[in-house]
C-alpha cells in the first residue's frame, strides 16, 4: 500500500487520527513534511465531515429502534453538557477549535464531530472551526514530531 494511502487511513482511524499518523508518515514512511501533513489533515478532515453528515440520522435510527440507546444518550448528554456546557457558553463556537487545535489524547475529528453535534453547532461553521484546527494541530504535531520544539 503506498505510504499516502497509509497515511490518510491512518488519520482517518479514531485511535491515531492527526496525532499517530503524522509520526508515522515522517518517521517511518519518510514522507515529505507537506505530504504527512495534507494526507493526515485530509483524512481527519474527511471523517469529520461523514460524522457531522450521518451521526445525527444514525442517533435517530437507534434511538427509536432501541429505547435503552436513548436513555443512555441522555444520560450522557446531561453528564456532557454539565461539564463542559460553561466552557461552550464562555468561549461559545471558538471552543471547538481550541479543543481540536490542541493535539491531547481524546481530541481530534471524532470526538470534535461529536461535540459538534452535541452543542448544536451549525455544520458548515463547524466544519471550518475543524478543518482550521486540524490543520494547527498537524503542525504542531508535526514540529513535535521533528524536534523543533525540544529548543524550548
Amino acid at each position: 500500500m503506498p505510504p499516502q494511502l497509509s497515511t490518510f487511513l491512518l488519520a482517518m482511524m479514531p485511535l491515531t487520527e492527526l496525532s499517530g499518523s503524522i509520526p508515522i508518515a515522517l518517521k517511518v514512511f519518510n514522507m515529505p513534511l507537506w505530504q504527512a501533513l495534507f494526507f493526515s489533515v485530509l483524512g481527519s478532515f474527511l471523517v469529520s465531515v461523514f460524522l457531522l453528515l450521518l451521526i445525527d440520522p444514525v442517533y435517530i435510527f437507534f434511538s427509536r429502534r432501541f429505547g435503552f440507546i436513548e436513555r443512555l444518550s441522555q444520560k450522557i448528554f446531561h453528564i456532557t453538557r454539565d461539564k463542559f456546557g460553561k466552557k461552550y457558553q464562555i468561549w461559545g463556537n471558538l471552543a471547538l477549535f481550541l479543543y481540536i487545535v490542541i493535539p491531547t489524547p481524546g481530541s481530534g475529528a471524532w470526538s470534535g464531530s461529536l461535540a459538534a453535534w452535541l452543542f448544536g453547532i451549525d455544520k458548515k461553521l463547524a466544519l471550518v472551526f475543524m478543518f482550521f484546527g486540524l490543520s494547527i494541530a498537524g503542525l504542531i504535531v508535526a514540529g513535535v514530531t521533528l524536534g523543533i520544539f525540544s529548543i524550548f
